[in-house]
């Protein structure tokens, strides 16, 4: 039986552990992911900035140009290699300027994500709350569960020392009469009585050792548990302060 239970808690152990590195993985691609996009729309805001900047130059020049030329010489080479120029720009900007609105799309969506883990991290608090406060429970009760436990062995060993029997002393009958059976018997009650009182000590033994062991192996899961809370609601807390700093450093355990 205790095994079986000891089998069932490692199973157990073992899903946490794989669950804490599944959920690590995805915090960590997630983070990734967003830093680079950060990245991304950053650059493309400067792209932005430098190709407005050269436009609103070169609009300067070509009407600098429009009123310096002659009506006549309106398709100069020079001009129309200015006004190439300023479509070409043109043409970039409006990319770049699509290229931002979709940054700005992915970008919600991880800001979205981020929300996500804000109402996570504090779920996740209010449960390593509550198992804290059950591994104490659990840790009372098993207290307790001892104290009954050495109540009953104390009853018991009272119990069998009033089973104890008295010293006999077998005399001879002045007839010559035989009565080397009684001290017999009493020698048989008495090995009865510490074989029987051996087998308990034996059995009680057992059974605390068993509900340590047990106690022990589920003491770990609720420590582990526990742990995997509180290091997936600091990974998420790390994040949202980086985050509000501008930065997307992913913390690892």
């Amino acid at each position: 039986m205790l095994k079986e239970k000891l089998s069932l808690t490692e199973n157990d152990r073992l899903v946490l552990y794989h669950k804490y590195d599944v959920a690590n993985k995805e915090l960590e691609m997630a983070t990734d992911n967003l830093s680079s996009k950060k990245e991304e729309l950053n650059s493309a805001n400067e792209n932005i900035k430098a190709l407005q900047e050269e436009l609103v130059m070169l609009r300067v020049d070509l009407d600098g140009a429009k009123i310096l030329q002659n009506p006549l010489e309106r398709g100069n080479s020079l001009f129309g290699e200015v006004d190439d120029y300023r479509k070409h720009l043109q043409s970039r900007l409006d990319s770049a300027n699509q290229t931002n609105k979709q940054l700005k799309r992915q970008l919600a969506v991880k800001c979205n994500e981020l929300s996500k883990l804000k109402a996570e991290k504090v779920f996740l608090c209010s449960e390593f709350k509550s198992v804290e406060e059950g591994c104490k429970k659990f840790d009372n009760l098993h207290v307790e569960s001892y104290k009954i436990r050495i109540q009953e062995l104390q009853g018991r060993v009272e119990e069998l020392e009033r089973l104890k029997l008295p010293q006999v002393r077998v005399l001879s009958g002045g007839k010559g009469e035989d009565l080397s059976w009684v001290e017999n018997l009493v020698e048989g009650e008495r090995a009865k009585t510490r074989k029987l009182r051996a087998a308990l000590e034996e059995k009680s033994l057992a059974r605390l050792m068993e509900s340590d062991s047990l106690h022990r192996v589920q003491r770990e899961l609720q420590v582990v548990k526990a742990q995997l809370m509180q290091a997936r609601a600091h990974n998420i807390a790390l994040q949202l302060e980086t985050q509000e700093g501008g930065m997307f450093t992913p913390y690892k355990l």
